[in-house]
């Protein structure tokens, strides 16, 4: 019998041994992926920013430089007002039609034989960035609409000046101060950094040791944003000691009940006594337990912090812009009260970002019970909510009979107004919006399915899974208002929920997205069905 006991407590261990590791590296691994989706996140951002400024200038250049012949005055007034190094305007063939005197002969020869940033603006990239170029500059390329075709103008740009507007941008990351941060180029060279030892056009000394390292591509550049931070704080509370003594303290948990068995039948002292060092190690293995509890809501704190770190800076640039004009408006010429007017609102759709990541990141930390939700009701609600896109679309709700589900009521709101929204926001030009709610007849065994469509846009099916993707768009910016998260919010919270969205549209004619959810108990219909319709 002592012998099967051993058996057992030596399985006993080895399995807990096991999990123990599993939950270690799991710990890690949560924790390296929230390191790279940091630097994602930031690239993703440090993009938006020059994306936002180049769609803003492609107008004004083409108004400056459109003309047939291009004024010299203009283009070295350019260089004046914006501090560059020099400017290069360039036709569809990449052949330069006008230049000012910081352009050497070198770089012009150069941007003559159509380098790889100038093909790709030319073939429909909003903008690009490069590294530090032979002309002592890095330069972005920007395309805007001549009398003949395309031109890209190529502005040289200070390294010193760049580098500090984004080391200063940098230094605003939410865990700034415990980690390094690095613009670097293709060839690694430091763009901007926020370590104090490094300098612009230095190769970066990024692989530490001691150090994890996360990058992340930055879209319209051969830039990478790369952090660095030390392994101790970007482990700090996954600690494999605690682990360990968790598991010795389970091996002496099970070497008493050995103890116990072998004394059972000697003496009650004895038992009593094994059965008070049985109940320190549980309390040992509470205290452990309630310790990671306390680091698991620290990094659930993660996301609210960032957020917060992130919209400080907008607000100050909207409320400075604000003050600007309310004060000196006047004073200003037209041109100036412009460049407020979309610095505002660039500020403006990067907090909206923002807000739509920190709303994706809290769909699983901060649900709700789930309860029978009526979907019928929450629909009206929706509509209600929507009135003014509704009137300004002169579109119409249309909802026929709904299921009630066993869910989140607050996600389920928010899911149905991201359908709503986007049915009546894609619509077709001339035509207003059609959007009808109504229950799918086919549906899984205790699931309840409903379709939301549209007579909108539509879009290609080969784009059927790729709209559900984040920061996913498929018409620019300036044509529909957004940030690429609606549907994959959506989606999240779907699956969130064991249920399933898909879509399914045709270009032209309009799509259909059907979602599937759990039916709490008997799904029942909404007895009349609700048309909410705008007047057209």
């Amino acid at each position: 019998m002592l012998g099967s006991a051993v058996v057992l407590l030596t399985v006993v261990l080895v399995l807990f041994a096991v999990l123990l590791l599993q939950a270690n590296g799991n710990e890690r691994s949560a924790a390296e992926r929230r390191f790279r989706d940091e630097a994602i996140v930031t690239a993703a951002l440090t993009e938006s920013v020059f994306g936002s400024s180049a769609a803003s200038t492609a107008q004004q250049n083409a108004q400056r430089f459109g003309d047939a012949e291009i004024d010299q005055g203009r283009l070295r007034e350019l260089v004046a007002e914006s501090r560059l190094v020099y400017a290069v305007v360039l036709d569809a063939r990449s052949l330069p039609l006008a230049f000012t005197p910081g352009a050497s002969a070198a770089v012009v020869r150069r941007l003559s034989k159509r380098p790889p940033d100038v093909d790709r603006v030319l073939k429909g990239a909003p903008f690009r960035i490069s590294g530090i170029s032979d002309g002592g500059a890095m330069e972005s390329f920007t395309v805007f609409r001549g009398p003949t075709g395309p031109r890209v103008l190529v502005s040289g740009l200070p390294p010193l000046a760049l580098s500090t507007f984004l080391g200063s941008y940098l230094g605003q990351l939410p865990n700034a101060e415990n980690e390094n941060a690095y613009v670097v180029d293709s060839a690694d060279k430091i763009v901007a950094t926020t370590a104090k030892d490094e300098a612009s056009g230095a190769m970066a000394r990024i692989e530490r040791k001691g150090f994890e390292i996360a990058s992340a591509p930055v879209g319209g550049s051969n830039w990478r944003i790369v952090l660095a931070q030390k392994s101790s704080l970007l482990y700090r509370g996954i600690s494999s000691t605690v682990q360990w003594l968790i598991l010795i303290a389970l091996a002496g948990a099970g070497i008493i009940v050995l103890t116990l068995l072998i004394r059972s039948a000697r003496t009650a002292t004895d038992l009593e006594s094994a059965y008070a060092d049985l109940a320190e190690a549980n309390g040992d293995l509470e205290r452990a337990n309630v310790e990671l509890k306390r680091s698991n809501g620290e990094l659930e704190q993660f996301a609210s912090v960032a957020s917060h770190d992130l919209q400080e800076p907008l607000r100050k640039v909207q409320t400075f812009g604000d003050q600007i004009e309310r004060r000196f408006g006047d004073d200003l010429p037209e041109e100036a009260k412009d460049y407020l007017r979309r610095m505002r609102n660039a500020a403006g759709r990067m907090s909206v970002l923002i807000e739509d990541l920190l709303r994706f990141s809290r769909v699983t930390t901060h649900a709700k019970p789930h309860e029978a939700v009526d979907l019928a009701r929450v629909a009206r609600d929706v509509t209600r909510d929507l009135d003014a896109l509704v009137a300004e679309t002169h579109g119409s709700v249309e909802v026929d009979g709904l299921p009630t589900v066993f869910a989140d009521p607050t996600q389920m709101r928010q899911l149905l107004q991201n359908l709503i929204g986007n049915g009546l926001k894609f619509h077709r030009p001339g035509e207003a919006p059609v959007v009808r709610l109504s229950r799918a007849q086919a549906a899984p065994t205790g699931m309840a399915a409903f379709t939301v469509s549209d007579n909108g846009i539509g879009f290609e099916p080969e784009y059927e899974e790729r709209i559900f993707r984040v920061f996913e768009r498929l018409h620019p910016r300036d044509v529909f208002a957004g940030t690429g998260i609606g549907l994959a919010l959506c989606r999240k919270i779907a699956e969130r929920h064991a249920g399933t969205i898909t879509g399914d549209g045709r270009p032209g004619e309009g799509s259909v997205f059907t979602v599937t959810l759990p039916a709490a108990g008997a799904a029942t219909l909404d007895p009349e069905p609700v048309r909410e319709r705008a007047s057209v």
